[in-house]
């Protein structure tokens, strides 16, 4: 990083907040080469070794043009799972709305698992499927955000496709209201 901020591509208004979120001074941020856009923010906190800070933004959602799967979606589901349950996520440290940029932490790791010995990928796979499983165990009925309901168009779906079952019990002379009639 060569201290600077790309103000033509990062929001320039954004960098006072990051500051006062991770309790430094940032010395940079640069782009980094993934999927969906993110920039890695480097920051001096005082500890003697400046820290990396994973930042995501969502350049629709900053427009005004929330989607049902936007960021703000995304760091509310990231925040739920790293503070209501065992799954490893990285740390949420903030949401800024007006920029839409998620601040996160900045998790090690590798992206050529490919590259890896055989028994450290079969390791890795082996846990990532536990997580896996863990998070179908997550009843998302319950989510608490406002940002999980689900839509109408899923709502619709689960009424046609419950409808649709107690017709076919009916026409098979089973009462939907008592499925203990059900042979198994």
């Amino acid at each position: 990083m060569n201290g600077t901020v790309d103000t033509l591509s990062f929001p320039a208004g954004a960098v006072p907040w990051i500051a006062q979120r991770t309790g430094g001074q940032v010395l940079g941020i640069e782009r980094m080469s993934v999927r969906r856009e993110a920039w890695r923010a480097l920051v001096d906190d005082g500890s003697g070794t400046p820290k990396s800070y994973f930042l995501r933004i969502d350049r629709e959602l900053a427009a005004g043009r929330p989607y049902p799967r936007d960021l703000e979606r995304e760091t509310a589901l990231i925040e739920y799972l790293s503070t209501r349950t065992g799954i490893p996520t990285q740390r949420i440290l903030g949401w800024n709305a007006e920029h839409a940029v998620a601040i996160q932490s900045f998790e090690p790791g590798r992206a050529d698992l490919h590259n890896a010995p055989h028994d450290e990928q079969h390791d890795v796979m082996m846990h990532f499927m536990d997580i896996m499983a863990e998070m179908h165990r997550i009843d998302i009925g319950r989510l608490d955000a406002a940002v999980f309901c689900a839509s109408h168009a899923a709502k619709d779906a689960w009424s046609s496709l419950r409808a649709l079952v107690d017709f076919l019990l009916l026409t098979d002379g089973v009462d939907p209201g008592d499925l203990s009639t059900l042979e198994e």
